[in-house]
């Protein structure tokens, strides 16, 4: 495994009994590795699921419920060499990382259930000759894939249950799996609580339905009876577009740093508040729902106190593409823009003109005089989008435009504006420059 990397994607749904215990457990385990993450998906959890995993070194992402949809939307974030999905209630090995052999292109562990119930050893028996007959793994067993053979495969089939079965039948036509040596442990609470012969008993009957071709919605509802109740289906309410502010705390010295060997660390400071307050105000003036990015945690008043999130990700490309995607993949066709905190330029006609763009485009995107963008709305994201982008360069916007063209996206460009990176661009806004000369 040396020099190669690993994403750890870990599909969540009211997990908060489990997670943290098992998210300590995992990241002790990264000691001796180079180079993992863990990316956690979130279904809709209405415990602190999200709360807990966002006290871990890891990126948080949410998504419609369903493990597949789940994966499959951490998979797009993650960089590694191998895609490793592993439940929340489950435990790796100690070695686990030195068990995905290279020469292989994917591969699942054997199992061992946590109960101590001595019908347990028999069900772990079987279910490990079970998968090694048929090269079929589930995910109790931690499947996992290499990343470019996972794209092969194009991700877990959408299927509401049997998606482990279904993409390890897929896998297995091109390649024979890895089958690790040492198990991992996951929970028995479902063994426990409904009964072991019982749930053995539904969970062959599942199995066999579904070889047989049986709708795999239905087999969910048999599964999950309290989450698939026969109702009739809720009426779908169209999408709230949602507006994104990047910001960063105005700490001195770490802000307008351009401006600084100009006008000094102090006043550059005082520009950055001025456009972060301007911005904030328009964005609470406005009526629309909108989210607060912040680069780092931060207790200062000009938030007046507002929930935020914390941008996830290396370059301001990944945590732009983060963001985006986060509430894409939350409410799939919504419209969102995401806005940058020092354009005094920006103004309610932009959000309108945005969102209205969006209804016959893809990305808007609101240039700006330094060959940047002020603002970027779509209603679809892909990964590709800010590949290889300069960033503080003049190119960013000619590159953006270009991989928008490159993914057959639909491009409108609103009407240039300009914001404020440089004193030549501070020279246009007398009254600021008079307002932070009296502030001294």
């Amino acid at each position: 495994m040396t020099g190669l990397s690993i994403s750890v994607i870990i599909p969540v749904l009211n997990e908060a009994q489990h997670l943290k215990q098992n998210l300590q457990r995992l990241f002790a385990s990264f000691d001796a590795l180079a180079s993992v993450e863990v990316i956690i998906c979130d279904g809709g959890s209405t415990d602190p699921s999200v709360q807990i995993a966002r006290q871990f070194d890891c990126q948080v992402t949410i998504s419609q419920p369903g493990r597949a949809h789940q994966m499959n939307a951490a998979s797009k974030l993650a960089t590694g060499d191998w895609l490793l999905f592993l439940h929340a209630d489950t435990v790796l090995p100690d070695n686990w990382a030195s068990q995905l052999n290279n020469n292989h292109q994917w591969g699942f562990f054997p199992v061992q259930l946590s109960g101590q119930h001595p019908f347990f050893d028999v069900i772990k028996k079987a279910i490990n000759l079970r998968s090694r007959l048929s090269s079929i793994g589930t995910g109790d067993q931690t499947l996992f894939f290499k990343r470019s053979f996972f794209k092969l495969l194009q991700g877990f089939p959408l299927i509401p249950i049997m998606e482990d079965i279904a993409i390890c039948k897929k896998a297995r036509q091109w390649h024979k799996p890895n089958i690790a040596k040492d198990p991992v442990v996951t929970s028995s609470r479902r063994w426990e609580k409904n009964g072991i012969a019982k749930t053995i008993i539904l969970m062959w009957r599942l199995r066999f339905a579904y070889w047989l071709g049986a709708d795999p919605a239905r087999l969910h509802q048999i599964y999950y009876p309290n989450l698939s109740p026969h109702k009739e289906p809720a009426v779908q309410l169209k999408p709230t577009p949602v507006i994104q502010v990047f910001a960063k705390p105005p700490i001195e010295g770490k802000v307008k740093t351009r401006l600084i060997p100009d006008i000094g660390a102090v006043k550059a400071t005082h520009v950055f508040r001025h456009c972060l307050t301007y911005t904030l105000d328009l964005l609470r003036l406005s009526g629309c729902n909108y989210q607060i990015w912040l680069s780092e945690e931060t207790q200062d008043s000009v938030f007046q106190h507002q929930a935020y999130h914390l941008q996830q990700g290396n370059s301001l490309g990944d945590k732009m593409l983060f963001a985006l995607q986060s509430e894409l993949l939350a409410q799939p066709n919504n419209k969102v823009i995401l806005i940058g905190s020092d354009c005094l330029d920006l103004n309610q006609s932009h959000f309108d003109q945005a969102l209205n763009a969006l209804d016959t485009n893809d990305i808007v995107l609101l240039p700006t005089f330094d060959g940047g963008f002020a603002l970027i709305g779509c209603r679809v994201i892909d990964a590709e989008i800010f590949d290889h982008v300069e960033w503080s360069s003049r190119g960013v916007l000619e590159q953006t435009i270009n991989n928008a063209k490159l993914l057959n996206y639909q491009v409108h460009l609103l009407q240039t504006v300009r914001d404020i990176d440089t004193l030549s661009d501070l020279s246009h806004y007398p009254d600021l420059l008079s307002l932070i000369d009296h502030n001294q």
